[in-house]
């Protein structure tokens, strides 16, 4: 009401429907894309490479180890977890 008073009628609704709103969709770097949760836990290794490679190696280790065949959506979740923090 004291917006309403010291703003005026029309901006305090407009205020209320940007508070209300539907949130907008997300990029891709914001997104939450988790990783699958076979692949939590999983640090890159120094002897995954040299720094170009490191995190292709470190992928397809994990994919390896887990005995799963490379699917390119959890590959990219993999990686990109792996790029970000060092581990999944």
């Amino acid at each position: 009401m004291v917006y309403a008073v010291w703003h005026g009628r029309q901006a305090a609704i407009n205020k209320l429907r940007t508070m209300w709103a539907k949130a907008t969709k997300k990029s891709g770097k914001e997104k939450a894309s988790d990783t699958p949760s076979w692949a939590k836990g999983e640090r890159v290794e120094p002897e995954d490479g040299t720094k170009s490679d490191r995190f292709d190696k470190a992928t397809k280790r994990i994919f390896a180890k887990h005995h799963r065949p490379i699917n390119a959506s959890e590959y990219s979740k993999i990686k990109k977890a792996l790029t970000r923090n060092g581990h999944t």
